[in-house]
């Protein structure tokens, strides 16, 4: 019997992840398509007036959350199955959401021709006053995902950003076809987060009910944890901003499209796996703390930082290799300038990636205090960063202040984990790794004047899978993946 709830665990966290991580995948190849139709549709400039549209946005309904969503998944997995608990923890949690969501709407929507003049870019007013429409809608929308989450219904979270996708692709499609140009792809915006509100109301609708009870002191309760969080959430945001809104206010739109390009690129192909995985390893971490299990959050970062890494470092090495290959022929000759700043950015998420994967587990067990300090300090630095190599090397100054930020944050949470809570990462798959990657890719700057980019890729990303099968795995995993082929294989048909 004793092994039996732990084999059940283990079973619940692939379940979990791949739900999650087929979602991610689907929503994923949605996002390139999303990207594609809106560069060819937008052209560089009214692109950039989107980017930055949405960035601002996406920071004021941040700041409207207020740590909300976190905390229902903090409280609601925490909850031991009390089922009134949850619901006055969800019930309090989307009234105060809502206040807040409308309140920020309201205030974008009045500061708009200011933020238009702060970047001298007039056309960013009309942009922002329609996409601030959808900041309640998605102060609610987190809130109710936060609940999902707490609960592990990893099925309708995965469905959530499918379905988001989708509707982005779909409005987008809809109105850019209809001439209405980047005022028609904010609106895709609002309808998107609409519909999303309305799956989430109907999933919600029958797992949970309102309840007001305690409701002064659980709102507190809340707010007192969702502060603590919101304020490491808020500077992580700012952070990751912080390099496109400053190109913003450097630059022109036009570099401000080429880098939002970039950036595009490389956060939804290279942190979409992390994100989902955190999304199940918070839940899972903030389990084991409450029952005492450090051994099993050790062992489960360690496994997740593994192969997180092996996989990015595929997949960023495709990028940064086919690049030059693919953007000017999906997106647009114009948008072929983000392929060096790309580059760059991939470089940084193949090593921030893995630790983006845990990131969440300072908060989940209990220290959003040090998640705050963390992003604060690492947040000045890109700042600072950005100040000073923006001016002189442009769209490529911000890639390199970016991704040195996101190495260090990666580097600083490393070392918290270690000092503070006594879990150690092994960090010896990135010392396979990462020399690794640096040798392929010099290899294919080296070559790639005598042998086609396309080819060239293939071979070598064929050898260095075959290094991380023989090099990087144990004889136990690769036992394992060979037995997962296997059953894989055999529900192919005919064979």
């Amino acid at each position: 019997m004793g092994g039996e709830r732990p084999n059940q665990e283990a079973k619940k966290f692939v379940f979990d992840v791949s739900w999650t991580f087929s979602g991610q995948i689907a929503a994923l190849g949605l996002g390139f398509l999303l990207t594609v139709i809106l560069g060819r549709w937008l052209g560089v400039a009214e692109y950039g007036l989107y980017a930055l549209a949405l960035i601002l946005t996406t920071l004021v309904s941040m700041v409207a959350c207020l740590g909300i969503p976190e905390a229902m998944v903090r409280y609601v997995a925490g909850s031991g199955g009390d089922r009134e608990a949850v619901n006055a923890f969800v019930t309090a949690g989307l009234i105060n959401g809502a206040a807040l969501g409308v309140l920020f709407a309201v205030a974008l929507f009045v500061s708009s021709d200011l933020l238009a003049a702060l970047f001298s870019m007039p056309g960013l007013a009309g942009v922002i006053r329609i996409i601030s429409l959808s900041v309640p809608l998605f102060v609610v929308n987190n809130t109710l995902l936060g609940v999902l989450n707490g609960m592990r219904e990893m099925k309708a979270y995965s469905l959530r950003s499918l379905l988001r996708s989708l509707l982005l692709v779909g409005m987008n499609v809809l109105f850019l076809s209809a001439g209405w140009g980047v005022n028609g792809a904010a609106l895709s915006v609002v309808v998107a987060e609409a519909g999303i509100l309305l799956l989430m109301a109907s999933v919600a609708a029958g797992r949970l009910e309102v309840s007001t009870r305690d409701y002064g002191a659980v709102s507190r309760r809340l707010l007192a944890f969702g502060a603590q969080v919101f304020l490491a959430s808020i500077l992580y945001s700012v952070m990751t901003y912080t390099d496109t809104l400053m190109v913003g206010y450097y630059l022109d739109d036009a570099d401000v499209g080429v880098y939002a390009m970039a950036i595009a690129l490389s956060r939804s192909i290279l942190l979409a796996l992390p994100m989902a995985v955190s999304a199940v390893t918070f839940p899972a971490i903030a389990e084991y703390k409450s029952l005492g299990r450090t051994d099993a959050i050790e062992t489960l970062m360690n496994r997740t930082v593994k192969y997180t890494l092996m996989i990015l470092s595929v997949a960023g090495v495709l990028m940064i290799c086919l690049a030059g290959e693919v953007i000017p022929v999906l997106i647009g000759p114009a948008f072929l300038p983000a392929v060096p700043p790309l580059t760059v950015l991939a470089l940084g998420m193949i090593a921030f990636g893995p630790m983006a994967a845990i990131g969440a587990a300072v908060t989940a067990m209990d220290r959003p205090d040090i998640s705050s300090k963390i992003n604060l300090a690492v947040t000045g630095t890109n700042i600072a960063a950005n100040a000073a190599l923006i001016p002189v090397f442009g769209v490529m100054g911000a890639a390199i202040g970016t991704a040195g930020s996101f190495v260090l944050l990666g580097g600083m949470l490393i070392v918290i984990l270690r000092r503070v809570f006594g879990v150690g990462i092994d960090l010896a798959p990135y010392r396979q790794v990462l020399p690794a990657v640096l040798v392929l890719l010099g290899a294919f700057f080296l070559l790639r004047a005598l042998v086609h980019p396309v080819p060239l890729t293939a071979l070598l990303v064929g050898l260095y899978c075959c290094f991380l099968y023989t090099a990087v795995l144990t004889g136990e995993e690769r036992g394992t993946l060979r037995r997962v082929g296997a059953l894989v294989a055999a529900r192919v048909p005919g064979h």
